[in-house]
């Protein structure tokens, strides 16, 4: 009895390692990548380059743009059927002072989101 106890005792904190640890962290394939924004102010365009790190499908990244107030003013796919990598870039309109812009990865049918890029134009 005391053997099937311990057991049971030592499957389940496998199991709940296990279980845990999937919902706990983002997995490998989210993409790890370093973002340059260069903002042009006086346009309102922020272009984004793809700097360093992991390749990523150009139809799962999504770029938000937030107004100073917090409010959504414009959603964006990277756009393209290709492979997003090192010195590839996007520029978004409507950036303006104040804003915030983040870069989306999106996995799947939406099942996980992730931000992997975060720019912050309160300062520019």
């Amino acid at each position: 009895m005391v053997v099937i106890v311990g057991l049971a005792v030592i499957l389940s904190l496998f199991f709940g390692f296990v279980v845990f640890q999937n919902f706990t962290t983002p997995g490998d394939d989210v993409p790890k990548v370093a973002f340059d924004y260069t903002h042009d102010e006086v346009a309102g365009e922020l272009t984004i380059t793809h700097d360093t790190g992991d390749s990523f499908a150009a139809d799962e990244v999504f770029v938000l743009v937030r107004d100073a107030n917090g409010s959504v003013t414009g959603t964006r796919a990277w756009g393209g059927t290709g492979t997003i990598s090192s010195g590839d870039s996007i520029t978004v309109n409507g950036v303006e002072r104040g804003a915030s812009v983040r870069i989306v990865w999106v996995a799947g049918a939406g099942e996980r989101t992730y931000v992997i890029g975060r720019w912050d134009g309160s300062s520019s």
